[in-house]
């Protein structure tokens, strides 16, 4: 329970109280209907599961669960928006209402509700990118610069609590594999180095990397990165890393190891290579393309590390605050910013 209580925590506050009964207006319709003939196939093109999944099961599963209801009409009418005005309190206030309703969903994770936590995991996880922007932007439903970072992370912990998925979950054969599957390189072992191959000159003195290395997890898990670039669900896998960091490389990095950071650094400039790269392609990705620096020094957050340790809670956390036992127990107060 305590695994639990901690989940629940890590997803950001709703934007305000919303006690109104959950019923759909026509406008909520004319979203509904906007997600399933341009938004769901959107989210197909960007590799991320089968259409029928989000054209006809996830708006099915919506009437069920309000939470994930509220993701999606958030989602369209961040979508719609680009092309009508007026929908700004209409993304703020299904999101509030999506992530109110999610605190209290993780409290009674089922087989039954797994397919709508995932579903809504993922949309509000591309919502955040879609949202994110500089601290100039005057717009109300953008998020502030580092806020996309907060909601990612609060979102890829709700996949962590749901892993491994079921075989009878909708999304078993597309992410079935545990976003931090490292089981082919660890258990495949040829003396005492493993046999990863250097992917970026600029850490190439940490190779080879031995097996009892603190870095070989997260360094097998960029590897991995590195050769699924194009593959299905690689827009989760990448944003997605900085949420499932092993807890060994974790303290190393709140500690402010050279090695850990300098690892770090060369995440960010895949991330932001793919980002770039992509964004003219995937739509929800143009919002936080804008936000990611060329160099990472000139992130708005403070420049360097910060930017990382934004997913640890903001700022670099105190050990003794940190829980950093097996599991979910990563708890930090006030893990995420409210919107």
């Amino acid at each position: 329970m305590n695994g639990i209580n901690s989940i629940q925590s890590q997803i950001p506050a709703s934007l305000g109280n919303f006690t109104t009964p959950t019923t759909l207006n026509m406008l909520d319709l004319r979203l509904m209907y906007h997600y399933t003939k341009v938004v769901a196939p959107s989210i197909t093109k960007a590799g991320i599961s089968e259409e029928k999944i989000w054209s006809e099961d996830i708006p099915g599963l919506a009437f069920n669960y309000p939470f994930l209801m509220h993701s999606i009409l958030a989602f369209s009418a961040t979508h719609l928006s680009r092309t009508v005005k007026g929908l700004e309190n209409c993304v703020t206030t299904h999101r509030g209402e999506a992530l109110r309703l999610l605190r209290e969903a993780v409290l009674e994770i089922s087989s039954d509700n797994t397919d709508a936590l995932v579903a809504s995991a993922l949309i509000l996880i591309m919502d955040s990118l879609a949202n994110a922007s500089l601290p100039t932007s005057l717009s109300p439903t953008s998020l502030p610069a580092s806020a996309w970072i907060f909601h990612v992370k609060g979102a890829a912990t709700i996949l962590t609590a749901v892993w491994p998925l079921p075989v009878t979950s909708r999304f078993y054969k597309f992410i079935s594999v545990d976003l931090s599957d490292l089981g082919d390189i660890i258990n495949e072992k040829n003396g005492s180095i493993s046999e990863l191959v250097c992917f970026d000159d600029s850490i190439a003195d940490l190779y080879p990397v031995e097996y009892d290395s603190p870095y070989l997890i997260t360094l097998a898990y960029l590897d991995k990165l590195h050769k699924e670039k194009y593959k299905s669900d690689f827009i989760l896998r990448i944003f997605a890393f900085p949420a499932l960091l092993d807890k060994t490389f974790l303290a190393l990095l709140m500690s402010g190891d050279l090695s850990a950071m300098r690892i770090m650094r060369s995440y960010y400039s895949l991330l932001r290579g793919f980002t770039t790269e992509m964004k003219d392609k995937v739509w929800f990705l143009e919002g936080v393309s804008k936000v990611l620096p060329a160099d990472v020094d000139d992130y708005s957050g403070g420049g360097g590390m910060h930017m990382m340790l934004d997913f640890l809670g903001g700022g670099l956390p105190s050990m003794t605050t940190t829980n950093l036992a097996p599991g979910l127990n990563i708890d930090i107060n006030d893990h995420f910013m409210n919107p």
